[in-house]
C-alpha cells in the first residue's frame, strides 16, 4: 500500500469571513491532509489573520501549512499557479474560500489511490451539491466517465466539479511535456480566463491522462457543499453575481477557439483523443464531425460549427447522434448571414419528411 501525501490549495480573496468555516472544514478532515496552501490573492480584509489562525490552532506550520501572499490581486487562476508550484503532495485538492467540505472526504478518497497497485489512477471526483442564495438545494450527481469518453463528455459541459476532485499532482508534469510547443504564458491554469478557469484545465488535464494510461473513478457519495452566494466575482471581485453568466458564456467561447486551433494542428487535443477510433472508423468520424459541429455552435462559433458539417458524407448522422435536450434551432442564433445560408444547404440534405426548422435544430 502506498502512503500518499495530500496538499489543498485554497485561493483566495477578502472572504474572510466565508474563509473561517471553509477552510475549518478541510483542517477538521478525519483524514488530516499533509499541507495547506492558502493564496491570499492581495486581500485588504481581515483574509491573512484568519487564516494564519486556523492554522495554528489545528497545529500546522511551515512548510505543511503556508500561506502565500501575492502582491496584488492577479485573479484564482494565478493563485492556484502560485500555489501549486508550492506542492509538495502527490495528491492536489483544489479548494474554493467559500465552501465546505464533509468531514470523512479525505478518509473516503485516499483509500482509492492506495489501492491501486498500478499506480495509474489519476483522479477521483465525488457528487456534490450547491446550496443556493434562496436556500434551494441542487444535487450534483455526474455519471462515472471512463477516460477514454471524458473527452467526448466535456464537449457538451464540464463533467469534473473542481472543489469535488483529487488528482495526481504528476500528471501536471505529463501536461507541460505535451504542451511544451505552445507560447501560452501561464500553466498550469489559464490567467487570461476570468471565468471557466477550471473547465479549460479538466479538459486538458483530462487530455494528458488519457496520453498518459490513466484513469479516472467516480466515487458516488456527497462529500463537498458549493455555497453559491451572491457576492462578486472576477479580477477584483469586480464581476458582479449577474453578469457571471454572461462572462462565462464569454470565457467558454475563447476556451473553444483554443480548441479548435489544437484540431486544425497536428499538435495538441485531437480528433482521435476525443473520439476514440476516429482514425480507423468512418462512421466514427462522421460521428464526430457532427458532435463538434454542435459544441463549436454552442459557443457561437459558427464558422467553425460549418467546417465540420461540410466533412460530413451523412448528414442523417447529425439527427442520430446529436442530444436533443441541449440544440438551439437556427431561427434563434445569432447567426451570420454566410453560415445561415450554408446550414440551409446542409438541411437541405436531411430527410425530407423533417420540416426546415427540425433540420436546423438536428444541426444547431
Amino acid at each position: 500500500m502506498t502512503k500518499h501525501k495530500v496538499t489543498v490549495i485554497i485561493p483566495t480573496y477578502n472572504r474572510a469571513e466565508l474563509l473561517d468555516s471553509s477552510l475549518s472544514s478541510v483542517l477538521q478532515q478525519e483524514r488530516r491532509p499533509e499541507q495547506v496552501i492558502v493564496v491570499d490573492d492581495g486581500c485588504t480584509d481581515n483574509t491573512v489573520k484568519t487564516a494564519g489562525r486556523l492554522l495554528t490552532e489545528y497545529g500546522y506550520s511551515l512548510p505543511d501549512g503556508k500561506i502565500i501572499q501575492l502582491d496584488k490581486n492577479m485573479g484564482k487562476a494565478a493563485a492556484i499557479n502560485h500555489g501549486l508550484m508550492e506542492a509538495d503532495g502527490d495528491l492536489i485538492w483544489l479548494w474554493d474560500d467559500d465552501d465546505l467540505a464533509a468531514p470523512d472526504r479525505l478518509s473516503l478518497m485516499v483509500p482509492l489511490f492506495e489501492a491501486d497497485d498500478t499506480n495509474r489512477l489519476g483522479l477521483v471526483h465525488t457528487h456534490a451539491e450547491w446550496v443556493e442564495p434562496s436556500g434551494q438545494v441542487i444535487d450534483w450527481l455526474p455519471e462515472d466517465t471512463p477516460i477514454k469518453e471524458v473527452l467526448r463528455a466535456n464537449m457538451r459541459g464540464n463533467i469534473f466539479f473542481t472543489i469535488s476532485c483529487l488528482w495526481r499532482a504528476e500528471i501536471l508534469l505529463l501536461l507541460a511535456d505535451l504542451e511544451s510547443h505552445f507560447s501560452a504564458a501561464t500553466f498550469p491554469m489559464d490567467t487570461n480566463l476570468e471565468r471557466a478557469q477550471d473547465y479549460d484545465f479538466w479538459m486538458r488535464l483530462s487530455w494528458a491522462m488519457l496520453r498518459g494510461g490513466y484513469h479516472c473513478q467516480l466515487f458516488p457519495h456527497k462529500t463537498v457543499t458549493a455555497r453559491n452566494h451572491r457576492g462578486p466575482r472576477g479580477w477584483g471581485h469586480g464581476l458582479a453575481f449577474e453578469d457571471i453568466p454572461r462572462k462565462t458564456v464569454e470565457c467558454e467561447q475563447r476556451i473553444f477557439e483554443k480548441l479548435a486551433k489544437s484540431l486544425a494542428s497536428d499538435k495538441g487535443i485531437m480528433y482521435g483523443d476525443i473520439f476514440p477510433g476516429f482514425n480507423s472508423s468512418t462512421v466514427i468520424k462522421q460521428q464526430a464531425h457532427a458532435e463538434m459541429a454542435f459544441a463549436f455552435a454552442k459557443r457561437g462559433l459558427w464558422f467553425e460549427a460549418v467546417n465540420n458539417l461540410r466533412k460530413l458524407d451523412r448528414p442523417e448522422l447529425l439527427a442520430e447522434r446529436l442530444h436533443r435536450g441541449l440544440m438551439v434551432t437556427l431561427q434563434s442564433a445569432p447567426v451570420p448571414e454566410p453560415v445561415k445560408v450554408e446550414l440551409q444547404r446542409i438541411c437541405a440534405k436531411l430527410p425530407r419528411e423533417m420540416s426546415a426548422s427540425q433540420a436546423a435544430a438536428q444541426i444547431l
